[in-house]
């Protein structure tokens, strides 16, 4: 008798859809015997494992998926190169994704393929893959939303203003659209976009699923955007409305919970003790030595990574997942969230004896050999502890900034779902600054001279003395020129993205204060911080 694997897949389908994972799992064991389903099979039984947190399991599926991928059809390898990515096999990933580029793939499939790569860090090839895309006459909104998040990563604003006017030309409620056009539209046409902001939050607030989590997200996003015009044109009586109806959206949408992340601070706190930041030497010598560049959102962290870079001998790698996830791995234990309490109780007992090894092979490639590289993902100061104690010879600065100036700039932030879920409530993001304090004093107190703090406000009124004194730490001779951020090419992919491809400024020192009144309880919520 002749098995159905299609209706045994569809089956598969339905029932991970119902949440019924055991039956799911049972029949994707089946799928298994099939070469031509085996590949999706391991690709959900991959999904199930990560809803179930066990990330051993999910990773044993994805690199099975991956070595099986390349007689598969090429839209079922883009979801395991995405599903790679998700796990953190970043550079399997990546040569995935080159050869599937080389077949010439239909345009949707060259969509994926752009954004995938843009995940990647690889912001020119993914230009060029989603060129072609383009080339064949297409006409998408996620399509001309790529390209311009894509130009803008590369600097060239006006190739990223025409892409986003297009997004809005095909589909004109397209709210990161808005709010990308908000960031780079300047002074000119501001009361045109201002109108059509006002008009797209009235048609998503009368659709018939207004009050879904992905509608209500959108309009979260347009009421931050439209504060950001507003703001511009210094309507504040307008601006700060505005604002407040984004928030209050964004909250009921992510609420946050103040004591879960008390709890996972007070772990931290508990964890990272002078014994276990103590470095451990790695097995052999290495020719790259990385810089990880920490602290909160819109605190300065990408303007210090600018200078750095700037530097002949150093590389820009970005934004980088990867001790996170390897984290995760040592530990067992998935999460979305960066880390977790249990992640953090799970450290006394994995093993982190090769953990600095494992991150040095898995980001030798983006450093292509340079002397020194940066990870600037900022949250990495959740994982201080681990950089002390299994890369002794990396190099650890910590930007601070002002308080109210930090938290502010958070709030003003539309981040992504599931990112900075304390950014929504002055509150909230009072309760993090605190946490956020009194962990980098705990690891300043036990590390000493190990971690550089750079203040924000220092560094943009005395930039050469402050780049000197980062140099010194690296290890680094001074070379001229480091403070013209504006002339560094090198992609940026972080929030910041327009305002470093300016040269520094003071102006945003002591932004909060337009808003003093209205910033009152997370002023009283800061308290002496």
């Amino acid at each position: 008798m002749n098995t159905d694997f299609a209706s045994l897949w569809q089956q598969a389908s339905l029932a991970h859809e119902a949440g019924d994972h055991a039956r799911a799992r049972q029949i994707c064991e089946h799928l298994l015997g099939d070469p031509a389903s085996a590949l999706r099979a391991r690709w959900l039984l991959a999904n199930i494992a990560l809803g179930g947190r066990d990330i051993a399991a999910a990773l044993q599926h994805a690199k099975q998926a991956a070595s099986i991928a390349s007689a598969s059809p090429v839209h079922q390898r883009v979801a395991i190169s995405r599903l790679m990515i998700t796990m953190g096999e970043f550079e399997g990933a990546s040569h995935l994704l080159d050869r599937m580029r080389a077949e010439a793939p239909a345009d949707g499939v060259l969509i994926a393929i752009g954004e995938q790569l843009s995940m990647l860090e690889r912001h020119q090839e993914a230009l060029d893959t989603l060129r072609l895309a383009q080339a064949t006459g297409l006409r998408h909104p996620m399509l001309s939303f790529l390209l311009s998040s894509t130009f803008r990563y590369l600097g060239d604003f006006e190739g990223a203003i025409e892409a986003a006017e297009e997004t809005l030309r095909l589909q004109p409620h397209f709210a990161h659209a808005h709010w990308a056009m908000s960031q780079l539209g300047g002074m000119d046409g501001a009361p045109h976009r201002i109108d059509r902001i006002r008009l797209s939050i009235a048609a998503l607030r009368d659709r018939h699923d207004a009050s879904t989590p992905q509608m209500q997200s959108a309009l979260s996003m347009l009421w931050h955007a439209l504060f950001r015009e507003l703001d511009a044109m210094d309507d504040r009586r307008a601006a700060w409305p505005a604002l407040s109806r984004g928030l209050e959206i964004k909250h009921a949408v992510q609420p946050h919970d103040r004591v879960a992340e008390d709890g996972l601070f007070d772990r931290l706190s508990e964890t990272y003790t002078e014994d276990f930041v103590r470095p451990r030497p790695l097995r052999a010598e290495r020719t790259t030595t990385p810089v990880f560049v920490v602290g909160l959102p819109r605190t300065g962290t990408t303007l210090v990574e600018r200078i750095i870079t700037n530097h002949s001998q150093v590389a820009a790698c970005g934004e980088l997942n990867e001790l996170q996830l390897l984290t995760k791995r040592r530990t067992g234990r998935w999460s979305q969230e960066f880390i977790d309490a249990e992640i953090v109780d799970r450290l006394a007992t994995a093993d982190l004896d090769t953990l600095g090894e494992e991150y040095l092979d898995s980001v030798a490639w983006r450093a292509r050999g340079a002397r020194f590289m940066v990870d600037k993902h900022q949250s990495n100061f959740l994982l201080a502890g681990l950089i002390l104690r299994c890369l002794p010879e990396a190099r650890l600065i910590h930007v601070r900034r002002d308080p109210v100036d930090a938290c502010f700039s958070n709030l003003k932030e539309p981040f992504a779902a599931h990112a900075y879920g304390y950014s929504n409530t002055q509150r909230d993001v009072a309760n993090h600054y605190r946490n956020y304090d009194r962990l980098m004093r705990r690891l300043h107190g036990v590390a000493g001279e190990r971690i550089l703090e750079v203040r924000y406000e220092e560094l943009v009124r005395d930039r050469e003395g402050q780049a000197r004194r980062m140099l010194d730490f690296i290890g680094l001779p001074m070379e001229s020129g480091l403070e013209d951020i504006s002339g560094n090419r090198t992609p940026v992919a972080s929030a910041s993205s327009v305002q470093v491809r300016a040269p520094i400024h003071d102006r945003n020192i002591g932004s909060w204060r337009r808003y003093a009144a209205e910033l009152g309880e997370l002023q009283q919520a800061l308290g002496g911080s």
